[in-house]
């Protein structure tokens, strides 16, 4: 028997394969705004989550979180501070976001250090196969959000935490997120 549904599609040139590709590129391009509707409650739990941070370090600062500041102003611009003490990782962050101002290394550290929690929430809920969303409401507890920052590296070793036992469930190499565990927090 003849297919009808054969019969009734055109003929297909080169010019329209072309064309058919193209679009399905364009289309492949907004792959993010499904996965933004599937997620959504992980992303307005890391836009509440980052503005808290952000709000609760333009109110209050400690004295840690300005060490580190002063740590990345005297490693990457010739400032006149330094604290030998403090692990690293932070200062170097701060110091390669400080080419632009002082603020925008504070702000963006803390930007930086919220989207690495909520990739080390996503990669780790993927390894155990829970729902990401509820995983990250349920890390965001009060203690995070008021404690997470106010040193300037809780957050950053939470995130490198959830990255090495992901890694650790998928049985992949794991050491390098645990190193940079220990040099975002150590003291």
């Amino acid at each position: 028997g003849w297919n009808s549904e054969c019969a009734r599609k055109p003929l297909v040139t080169h010019h329209a394969v072309g064309v058919e590709r193209g679009a399905k590129r364009h289309r492949d391009h907004w792959w993010f705004s499904t996965w933004f509707e599937r997620n959504w409650l992980f992303v307005a739990v890391f836009v509440l989550s980052t503005f808290l941070f952000v709000a609760q370090h333009s109110r209050s600062d400690s004295w840690d979180f300005h060490a580190y500041v002063l740590n990345a102003e005297y490693l990457f611009h010739g400032g006149g501070y330094f604290e030998p003490l403090p692990p690293p990782l932070v200062p170097f962050i701060m110091g390669l976001l400080g080419f632009a101002s002082r603020t925008v290394a504070e702000y963006g550290f803390i930007i930086v250090a919220s989207a690495l929690l909520a990739f080390g929430v996503f990669r780790i809920s993927k390894s155990i196969r829970v729902n990401a969303s509820c995983l990250y409401a349920i890390t965001c507890t009060f203690y995070v959000l008021m404690v997470g920052l106010t040193d300037g590296t809780e957050l950053l070793a939470l995130g490198f935490s959830y990255l090495f036992a992901a890694a650790l469930a998928e049985n992949k190499l794991a050491g390098h997120w645990l190193g940079f565990m220990a040099l975002s927090r150590y003291t």
